[in-house]
């Protein structure tokens, strides 16, 4: 491919399927193509909702409230949070996950 390197920074041979599942945080394909794609839903949802906002902080919450797993870290963070998507007041929050779709597992 014109204009990408033959080799990750991580010293395997680059290739579309290696970008896709490479962790390692100098390129970071994994994590630029999920901002692009908060970014763009974001952007979106600003023409049809209110108090549209990227990585907003959740308030803090008890673990003991709950029966499944949360994150109950100080400044946990969902992807995107709007005003008025499914009720005129109601916050809804979002959470963007990006996936390899011919991944192994």
């Amino acid at each position: 491919m014109k204009g990408i390197p033959t080799h990750c920074a991580c010293e395997e041979t680059n290739s579309v399927d290696h970008s896709l599942i490479c962790k390692l945080k100098l390129g970071d394909y994994t994590s630029m193509r999920h901002n692009s794609v908060r970014d763009s839903e974001a952007q979106i949802m600003r023409k049809v909702c209110r108090d549209v906002q990227t990585k907003p902080t959740l308030l803090p919450i008890n673990e003991n409230d709950y029966q499944r797993k949360v994150n109950t870290a100080d400044n946990a963070r969902f992807d995107i949070s709007a005003r008025g998507l499914w009720n005129s007041c109601e916050k809804t929050f979002f959470d963007i996950r990006i996936t390899h779709p011919t991944s192994q597992s």
